[in-house]
This record gives structure tokens, C-alpha cells and sequence, in this order.
């Protein structure tokens, strides 16, 4: 009986040290090390559900080079007003749209002959409303 009481005893007792010698070993936790490598990629996922419809596409029509402009028709009203219609399209017969021209623009204007001196000018047929300032041809003042 003593026996078996000395040997209880005695792992109790190792026990009891291994406990201590790990407790001692026991110290502040460290930084954490370098990164390893990359494991290997995963198996693929379950396909998704599909998702919200997107808005309609724009047509890809693709501009020719150049720009073409067909004068439908022009009316002279009794205003002195022209109106004028016409039709823009690319070198492939396609209608240029706005967005394509915005930024750009045109005028249509008539030659005349000053009576006087003979010499011609380019007069704008856009009409506007503008002020003009006195200017000076051939040694005489002019008001617009």
C-alpha cells in the first residue's frame, strides 16, 4: 500500500512541476512573424442569382469620316426671315445626331454689293439683335 501510495505521490509531485514549468514559461506574447506563402486557390462558388435587367443600349452606329448637309428647303418669308431645313448625315448616309455636333456650328449668310464702292461682304442671315458701332469707309462715318 505504501507503494502504491509513493508512486501517486510521486506523479502527483511531476505533475504539480510540469504545471509550475509551464507556467513559467509563459510570457508576453510576441510580434506576430512574416507572412507565409499563399495557399491554393479554392473550389469555385455556386453560380449567383442573375441580376436586375440594365437599361437599353445605344444603337453602335459608328460615324463616317466627314459631315454632308442637304438643304431640304428654304422659304423667304414676307419678315425678310429665311427658314431654312436641312438634313446633316456622315459619309455613310447616317443622320449625325445633336450630341455629335454640340460645340460646333453654322451660319448662313448672302453676298451683297455695297452700290457705292462695288465691294462685297458676307451678310450674316442669322438674325440677332445687336448694337453696332459708327465706322469709317472711304473718309465717311456710317451708323449701322
Amino acid at each position: 500500500m505504501k507503494d502504491s501510495f509513493d508512486r501517486v505521490a510521486v506523479l502527483g509531485l511531476l505533475a504539480l512541476g510540469l504545471v509550475v514549468l509551464l507556467a513559467a514559461c509563459a510570457g508576453p506574447v510576441g510580434e506576430p512573424g512574416a507572412l507565409g506563402p499563399p495557399g491554393l486557390p479554392g473550389e469555385q462558388g455556386p453560380q449567383g442569382l442573375p441580376g436586375e435587367a440594365g437599361p437599353p443600349g445605344e444603337s453602335p452606329i459608328i460615324p463616317g469620316v466627314g459631315l454632308f448637309a442637304e438643304i431640304t428647303s428654304v422659304e423667304f418669308p414676307a419678315d425678310g426671315k429665311p427658314i431654312v431645313s436641312l438634313t446633316l448625315t456622315d459619309s455613310n448616309g447616317y443622320p449625325v445626331s445633336a450630341e455629335a455636333l454640340e460645340g460646333y456650328g453654322f451660319t448662313i449668310a448672302q453676298i451683297i454689293v455695297d452700290e457705292t464702292t462695288g465691294l462685297s461682304k458676307y451678310q450674316n442671315l442669322l438674325v440677332r439683335e445687336v448694337e453696332g458701332q459708327p465706322y469709317t469707309v472711304g473718309g465717311e462715318t456710317k451708323q449701322p
